[in-house]
Parts: structure tokens; C-alpha cells; sequence
């Protein structure tokens, strides 16, 4: 590999020794950093939510399967007054291997989860048509169990669907209109977090049983428990970058692929060995997207910017970004 000018002998050394073991914030930043990510939009739909639950037979909250157990909201069962739960962990071809989601599915189903995995992005991914049978047996299973019975069970059915920023919602809706009624976007969507900011009308997704869903914006939990489910949150794009900052994001990003031995990032970069010096990665990497023209600064926000896309879109390999807990 071509080493940039900018590269010094002592950053070389620096750039291929031996990784952290744990991931340290910089001493000006604070964690309550996380906290301040809840627009007034958010409190508003929080309470619409409550009331609209009150309409609805089942409530679907959709997660990033990258980090199944971090960021959920803990109180969300007692606010779901008693309606039966399915949690979908969406993007689950960013997840990859097999066996890890059969662990993390046996572990919620431990703690009474009835959780699947889906890939809304896939316009007819298999996992789609699984989301209303689903849906339908848990409530089926809660009249069975006496904990919550239909008022009107001759009318249609109502489905909520939540869960945090940017993890796929109204794309879901969408793939379920595609799928059922061969139709159209009936939600909006987008690639950052806080698209949809208010609670939608009911959108019909499915003709046979007919049912509807309100759409709902991403809503954060109330508290961010440590500074490392926040950076996962961060990594995944449930913030938008600028709150954490993309230089911190794209150095949780590095320490994270580096943990987990995921070293397709040094290709990419054209790298010689893998890193753990996140200005040697970005300056390699700002002065490659620079092209061949010389006597420009690189561009170290543009590097941090797609090394983090690159990421998002699976292109810097298939991760898990939370541990599985011990059973």
C-alpha cells in the first residue's frame, strides 16, 4: 500500500499495534449526551400511543436485530396494558450468521418474548408474510389465556407497531402493503432517524383477515443505561450523527469491527493490516476518497461519513453488536 505523506513513522507503529480492550468516551463527553435526542414530537406520540392502544388488538415493536436486547425501552410491558407483543428485529440481513439468531430467539422466548426476524428492505423477503400469522397467534394466545379478549371480534383487526428510530417501522408497513395488497408506500421512510413524527392514520395492510396498523414515530427509551448501549444506539442510527458526533461513531465502529475480528474495512481502505488508530484509518481513508489530485487537506468528516454508511448498508460485514446474555 501507498502510504499517505501524512503518515509518520511512529503513527505507523501506533496504527498496527495491538487493540483495545475496552472502548473509552474522551473526557469531554458526557453521557447525558444520549438523553437529549427526544424532540417534542417524540413526548407527544408517547402519549397519543397510550391512547390509541386502547383501539388495538396487538402491538408490534420493531428493533434493530444487531442489538436485539439494547436500547429497549424496560417499562414498555407495563405500558401495553396487557395488549399481546411481538417483537420483530428488523435488518436482520445485517446480522448474518444462522446460529446467532436462533440464540438470541431462544433467549427472549426465556424471558416470554415472542420475537422473529425480518428483513423489510427485501421487497418479498420470506420473513414478511410470517409478521400478520404471527400477530394474529399471539392474540389468539392471550384469549386463550383470559388476558386480554377482543371487544369487537367481528371488526377489523388494529395493530400498533413502534419501537426506536430508524429501525425499519414505516418500511415495514410498506413491505406488508406489497405483500398483501399488492400496493404501494403507505408510510413514509428514510435513511435517518425522525421520518415519521407523528402517529399515522390506520393504514391497511392486509385484505384476508383485513387489518390495519398505525404507523408511530421512533421513540428512545427514557434513559440511556451506559455510555456503550448509547454508542450501539448511535452505531445503528437510532440518533442522528451529529448529536454523538460521526468521529466518535466512526471510532465505535473501528474498536467494534476490530472486537470482532470483522477486518473488511482494510480492503476497503487498502489497508496493509488492520488498525486500531481511527485518525491512521481516517486519514487513509480521506486521502483515497480525495482521488489522486495532491495539495488538498483531506476531507476527515467525508471519511467518517462513509465509513459509517459502508457499515449501516453491510458492506464491512455481517455483526452482532450486543453479547448474548448467559442463560
Amino acid at each position: 500500500m501507498a502510504v499517505s505523506p501524512y503518515v509518520s513513522r511512529a503513527e505507523l507503529w501506533l496504527a498496527n499495534s495491538s487493540f483495545r480492550p475496552t472502548f473509552h468516551l474522551p473526557n469531554d463527553f458526557h453521557p447525558s449526551v444520549f438523553l437529549k435526542w427526544f424532540p417534542g414530537h417524540m413526548a407527544k406520540a408517547l402519549r397519543m400511543m397510550q391512547l390509541r392502544l386502547q383501539k388495538c388488538d396487538c402491538v408490534i415493536e420493531v428493533h434493530d436485530a444487531r442489538i436485539p436486547f439494547s436500547g429497549r425501552n424496560p417499562k414498555l410491558k407495563d405500558k401495553l396494558q396487557g395488549r399481546p407483543h411481538v417483537l420483530v428485529l428488523n435488518k436482520a440481513d445485517l446480522l448474518g450468521n444462522t446460529k446467532k439468531k436462533q440464540d438470541i430467539l431462544t433467549c427472549l422466548e426465556d424471558d416470554g418474548i415472542r420475537a422473529m426476524f425480518t428483513d423489510s428492505k427485501a421487497q418479498y423477503h420470506h420473513s414478511i408474510r410470517k409478521i400478520i400469522p404471527t400477530a394474529l397467534e399471539a392474540i389468539k394466545d392471550a384469549e386463550y389465556e383470559g388476558t386480554y379478549i377482543r371487544p369487537e371480534p367481528d371488526k377489523p383487526y388494529n395493530i400498533l407497531i413502534c419501537g426506536l428510530p430508524n429501525t425499519g417501522k414505516s418500511s415495514l408497513v410498506n413491505a406488508l402493503r406489497r405483500k398483501y395488497m399488492k400496493k404501494g408506500k403507505g408510510s413514509r421512510v428514510g435513511a435517518v432517524p425522525g421520518i415519521t413524527t407523528s402517529i399515522e392514520n390506520r393504514i391497511k395492510v392486509c385484505d384476508e383477515p383485513v387489518a390495519y396498523m398505525y404507523d408511530t414515530p421512533g421513540i428512545m427509551a427514557p434513559y440511556i443505561p451506559t455510555a456503550e448501549v448509547g454508542m450501539k444506539l448511535a452505531l445503528t442510527g437510532c440518533f442522528k450523527d451529529h448529536v454523538v458526533g460521526e468521529d466518535l461513531i466512526a471510532d465505535y465502529l473501528l474498536f467494534t469491527l476490530n472486537k470482532q475480528k470483522c477486518f473488511k474495512y482494510v480492503d476497503m481502505i487498502g489497508l496493509t493490516d488492520p488498525s486500531d488508530s481511527i485518525d491512521f484509518v481516517m486519514r487513509q481513508l480521506a486521502v483515497k476518497l480525495q482521488g489522486p489530485r495532491s495539495g488538498r487537506t483531506p476531507d476527515y468528516l467525508k471519511a467518517h461519513v462513509h465509513f459509517i454508511s459502508r457499515f449501516r448498508r453491510g458492506l464491512l460485514g455481517s455483526t452482532l453488536l450486543d453479547e448474548l446474555p448467559e442463560r
